[in-house]
């Protein structure tokens, strides 16, 4: 097995992503935490639980950091195509590996910076929304109606069963918490994207509340399939539907 120094050449892929170069940039005993690891790593294996080996700091090409250990890079010659291998490329001086990791470190820092604006961008959003529709909200309201737009994003090789949301509505204040689909009827017959579920057949109908279902809800279609559904939701925090379009 080799052993890992500063410079050395590595590389991560498997069947779905090409091979993408990397180099250690440096090297701590299991169990330091410069990078955010605070314990000692142990791999599963025919002798049972062994030490990791030392943990590997490695930057690729793009400039992006990440981390393995040592013992967990295979030889390049190893069969297979997932996980860490040794490369066969030359290795880098020390202090080239230095500079690497100094310049991928300002530019991690410049994207978290980035993402945290980001962030504080988006609850600023979702507070100024929700005290919006707070202003407008019944005393007597208890819970509110909404509709989305679901856009069927099903997998089915790889066993995969979701939708994503591209639109909301809110529809309707409601007295109650009660699940009566004639309101929900009455709530679809407001805008013209869901005006069709209101006289839809009772096959909208769905009734799935059970585990891993989704409640109560009005939908033409399956539930996985693309298509407009209309539900009641008992959360009052409006910072959650923020992007909705308010027809109130």
């Amino acid at each position: 097995m080799q052993t890992a120094h500063i410079g050395k050449g590595l590389s991560y892929g498997d069947r779905a992503n090409p091979r993408k170069p990397s180099t250690v940039v440096a090297i701590e005993d299991n169990g330091d935490t410069s990078e955010g690891v605070g314990v000692r790593v142990f791999e599963i294996g025919a002798r049972g639980l062994v030490p990791a080996g030392r943990h590997l700091i490695v930057v690729d090409d793009e400039g992006n950091i990440s981390d393995t250990y040592e013992n967990s890079v295979r030889e390049s010659t190893d069969p297979g195509n997932g996980g860490w291998r040794w490369s066969d490329e030359p290795d880098k001086l020390p202090e080239y590996a230095a500079e690497l990791y100094q310049v991928a470190q300002v530019k991690r820092a410049a994207r978290y910076a980035q993402q945290n604006e980001a962030a504080k961008r988006r609850t600023d959003e979702e507070e100024a929304f929700n005290a919006k529709v707070q202003a407008v909200r019944p005393e007597w309201a208890k819970a509110v109606i909404i509709a989305e737009l679901e856009r069927d994003n099903c997998d089915c090789q790889s066993d995969y069963f979701a939708t994503t949301t591209e639109r909301r509505l809110m529809l309707a204040w409601s007295r109650h918490t009660r699940d009566l689909f004639p309101e929900l009827r009455a709530a679809a017959a407001k805008a013209e994207e869901t005006k069709h579920l209101s006289t839809a057949g009772p096959d909208a109908e769905h009734r799935e509340k059970w585990s891993m279902g989704h409640g109560y809800y009005l939908k033409a279609t399956g539930r996985y399939d693309t298509g407009w559904r209309v539900l009641k939701s008992k959360d009052l925090n409006f910072r959650h539907y923020y992007r909705a379009e308010v027809r109130l």
